[in-house]
């Protein structure tokens, strides 16, 4: 819902009408827009997650009642579930909730591979819930050589983590991203597509392309840890 930044008052019935539109009904022209000029970055996000979900149901597979094992497979499939579910809202137009779960997914990489090390402490910290997994990118980052875990590709993935940061808290970033940059004077109410800002919404589709392919090499590096 468009509202432009005036001193007139809406009617109430309008604004309520607008607002049940909001709760019940999809903006179908919202979700076209981003289909047509991005459906490259999509169709490439569906396929790398098609590869993650299989390196996942892999390593499903070989639990055999593995308690540890266990752990690590529900982180895993967690953030495969909550990356597709944040892209799913971010090509409906909903730009702030959608850039949280990513931050969310990231971490629940990061607590998977914190419960796939024998050696360290945090798997029973993480079982009996006294971690916090906003810890769990620093954690991982410092103890990258014992969990197996390249330094220098683990710092792009915590530089991503640090990004959606923003979107976790009010900040500047999270009210642009309901200004129009196109309409000038222009609010959005709920769901949004600007076409001044396709370069940014680009940007956010690739880092979700990277994440997933990233978790795809963590899977393999955790199996690593267990061997």
């Amino acid at each position: 819902m468009a509202q432009d930044k005036s001193n007139e008052r809406a009617d109430k019935s309008v604004i309520k009408e607008n607002i049940s539109k909001e709760l019940f009904e999809n903006d179908t022209e919202v979700l076209n827009n981003f289909r047509s000029h991005f459906k490259a970055e999509i169709d490439e996000f569906i396929n790398e997650t098609v590869s993650a979900y299989g390196e996942w149901e892999n390593w499903d597979s070989k639990i055999n009642g593995d308690e540890q094992k266990a752990y690590v497979s529900a982180f895993i499939f967690n953030a495969i579930n909550i990356l597709t579910i944040s892209t799913k809202l971010f090509i409906q137009g909903y730009i702030v909730p959608s850039g949280n779960l990513v931050r969310t997914a990231m971490e629940s990489c990061a607590m998977a591979i914190l419960c796939s090390n024998k050696s360290l402490s945090y798997f029973e910290k993480i079982k009996n819930n006294t971690f916090k997994a906003n810890q769990s990118v620093n954690i991982v980052e410092s103890n990258a050589d014992s969990l197996g875990i390249a330094r220098d590709n683990f710092r792009e993935f915590k530089t991503h983590w640090s990004f959606y940061h923003n979107y976790s808290h009010a900040s500047l970033l999270t009210i642009s991203a309901q200004v129009s940059f196109s309409e000038s004077s222009r609010l959005y109410f709920g769901s949004i597509f600007d076409k001044e800002k396709i370069g940014e919404y680009k940007k956010e589709l690739r880092g979700r392309i990277h994440i997933i392919r990233n978790l795809e090499n963590i899977i393999k590096g955790i199996e690593d840890n267990f061997r």
